[in-house]
């Protein structure tokens, strides 16, 4: 072939041994997850790839890989595609049924700035929704930066955007019970972050450890701030005078 690119390859097409076409998948770069069209393709006949150049092109490899699991803990539900639907408004809208052309990437190295679940132009009008989950948990390399977008309410409008960074186990924690609804557009590698694989990704109802020592510290911050007069009273945090703050008496000027 005289030229080279990415935009060679329109689409894949996959044949089932009935001669039963399994589908057309669109992409330059093919990592195909047939196990929900496994009543089609217990074998295949023929597999065909559509090209945007004349010429031939040249076949380097054509591999067979087993599902990974990923052993989630109890209190935990995995994120899937099934669960990221279509409706027909932002909030308080009419389910529409799973959204064409959804995202999980697992398993499979991504750059800064790639989809890892969800809709890659965070439509207004394709979300999860995570109404009574405390947290969304995911599982990759330490270090990585994750950004997650919720609630966008407009075509191309403002979004709800939680940034996280995964510890060194490799975990990365979401909270989002603070949401007044939580509807999940898209997660997304930051830009700037390294190229990773994520192992896992799941939402949990329970809070983790980690995110019940944060609280537990946020509130005794709050608690070693609060001011007291000499008769114990709590007073305003902005009053003068002599003052116990912490155990400690103090004087504000």
């Amino acid at each position: 072939m005289s030229e080279e690119g990415d935009d060679i390859v329109q689409f894949l097409e996959v044949d089932d041994a009935n001669n039963g076409k399994v589908g057309g998948f669109y992409s330059s770069r093919f990592q195909l997850d047939l196990t929900k069209y496994a009543d089609k393709t217990s074998a295949v006949n023929k597999i065909l790839w559509h090209c945007n150049a004349a010429g031939t092109i040249t076949v380097k490899s054509i591999t067979l890989t087993r599902p990974v699991v990923f052993n989630y803990k109890d209190d935990e539900v995995p994120l899937t595609t099934a669960m990221f639907h279509a409706w027909s408004a932002p909030v308080a809208g009419e389910d529409q049924g799973a959204a064409p052309w959804s995202v999980l990437a697992l398993n499979e190295e991504i750059s800064n700035g790639a989809l890892v679940y969800g809709n890659a132009n965070v439509n207004y009008l394709q979300y999860a929704v995570l109404d009574g989950y405390k947290e969304i948990r995911i599982y990759g390399a330490a270090g990585i930066k994750y950004r997650l977008l919720f609630n966008r309410e407009t075509d191309g409008g403002k979004t709800t955007e939680k940034d996280i960074t995964s510890d060194e186990n490799g975990l990365a924690t979401c909270y989002i019970s603070d949401l007044p609804y939580v509807h999940l557009n898209a997660i997304k590698l930051a830009w700037g972050t390294a190229a990773t694989i994520v192992k896992g990704l799941c939402v949990s109802k329970q809070a983790s450890s980690s995110a019940t020592n944060i609280k537990s510290a946020i509130s005794q911050s709050v608690k070693s701030m609060q001011a007291y007069d000499l008769s114990g009273r709590q007073v305003n945090s902005n009053a003068k005078g002599l003052l116990i703050v912490n155990g400690k008496k103090m004087i504000r000027r």
